[in-house]
C-alpha cells in the first residue's frame, strides 16, 4: 500500500515537472490609431541598434532549435484579438508572433524584422518564469511619417500566467501572453 501511494506521489511530482518546461509566448504589435507623431520627440537613430549577442532570433523553418519557431497563427492564445484588432477597429497590427520557449530561458529573443504598412520595427523580448512572468520589452520602431527617424519603447512587467497584458505606449501598443504548456 504504502509503495503504491509513494508510486502515485512520485507520477504526480514528475508530471507537474514536465508540464513546466516550456512556455508559449504570444505577441501581437499594433499602431495607436490617434498617434500625432511629433518630429521632435524622434531620435535620429537610423539604422537601428543591431540586437545583443546573446540573444536568440525566432525563426521559420529552422530546424537546429525548434522551441524558438514562429508557430501559426491559429495556435495563439490572442488570435481572437488579432482578429478584432485587424478587422473591427482603427488599429493596425503590425505583427502577431507565438512561439515556445524552455521555462529556463534567460535570454533575450530577437523578434522578426517589421517591415509593414510604413513602420519599421526591431527589437527584443525577455521572459523569465518565476512565480510570475518577468517581461522586458525593448523595440526601436521608426513611423511611416518619419521614416529617417525612429523611438525606442522601453517596458517592463510582472505578467500573471495565462492572463493577457497590454503594454501602453504612445504610438504603439503590445498585448501579450504567456502559458505553460507541456
Amino acid at each position: 500500500m504504502i509503495r503504491f501511494v509513494l508510486l502515485k506521489l512520485c507520477l504526480i511530482f514528475s508530471s507537474l515537472t514536465l508540464a513546466a518546461t516550456n512556455y508559449q509566448v504570444d505577441l501581437i504589435i499594433f499602431a495607436n490609431p490617434q498617434s500625432n507623431i511629433n518630429e521632435s520627440a524622434l531620435d535620429t537613430t537610423i539604422p537601428f541598434v543591431t540586437a545583443h549577442q546573446n540573444a536568440i532570433p525566432l525563426g521559420i523553418g529552422n530546424k537546429t532549435n525548434s522551441t524558438y519557431q514562429i508557430m501559426s497563427p491559429t495556435l495563439s492564445g490572442l488570435k481572437d484579438q488579432n482578429y478584432l484588432l485587424s478587422r473591427r477597429s482603427n488599429y493596425q497590427v503590425l505583427g502577431h508572433f507565438s512561439w515556445k520557449q524552455p521555462a529556463k530561458n534567460q535570454s533575450k529573443i530577437v523578434l522578426p524584422k517589421i517591415d509593414t504598412k510604413g513602420w519599421q520595427i526591431e527589437g527584443t523580448l525577455k521572459v523569465v518564469q518565476s512565480s510570475y512572468y518577468s517581461v522586458n520589452a525593448e523595440l526601436q520602431c521608426s513611423p511611416p511619417s518619419f521614416p529617417d527617424k525612429s523611438f525606442t519603447v522601453s517596458q517592463t512587467a510582472r505578467v500573471k500566467g495565462g492572463e493577457m497584458y497590454y503594454f501602453d505606449h504612445q504610438h504603439i501598443g503590445m498585448l501579450i501572453k504567456i502559458h505553460p504548456i507541456s
